[in-house]
């Protein structure tokens, strides 16, 4: 893609989600350990609202992403340094704690960022406030209701169709 047309795809895109792409500059690489966290998060919101169609597109996009920014860091594309500033911490701690293949610490990586999705659903006010047990979200349709804001909320929408 053209640097102009990149940066301006990021333009449009807006907010929270353009960090997620790095648009800053056409020699950059692409975030993809960011992207993998925010897409995971997503289609976990998008399964909670029975989104399915954007669940299996976030999940992929996720999935590819993981493998490309795992493939990114052993053949030494990114740096310490850039990955220290620009991926979620939570991406760093599960994919450089060690397994035996890339698959197997993005599947620790998905089980960590489900969790945390769940839990800002299930577990918290609107606020991010936790709830006492007693309060949790235990109404499947209530649930649903607040995954799809959480969704909305996210961008999730605006994601699900990006190509790497």
């Amino acid at each position: 893609m053209l640097p102009c047309l990149r940066i301006l795809r990021c333009v449009i895109i807006g907010g929270a989600i353009t960090s997620a792409f790095n648009c800053q500059a056409a020699d950059q690489p692409t975030n993809h350990g960011r992207i993998v966290y925010v897409a995971w998060e997503c289609s976990v919101y998008a399964r909670m609202a029975e989104k399915t169609e954007s669940q299996e597109k976030l999940f992929n996009l996720g999935l590819a992403s993981g493998r490309t920014f795992i493939e990114q860091v052993e053949t030494k594309q990114i740096d310490e340094e850039y990955v220290r500033k620009n991926v979620p911490i939570g991406t760093t701690m599960t994919l450089f704690g060690g397994g035996p293949t890339a698959d197997f610490l993005l599947g620790r990586l998905y089980e960590n960022v489900s969790t945390y999705a769940y839990d800002k659903t299930v577990k918290e006010d609107n606020t991010g406030v936790s709830l006492e047990v007693s309060k949790w979200i235990m109404d499947a349709n209530l649930r649903k209701l607040k995954a799809s804001n959480k969704y909305m909320d996210s961008n999730c929408e605006l994601i699900q169709n990006f190509s790497l």
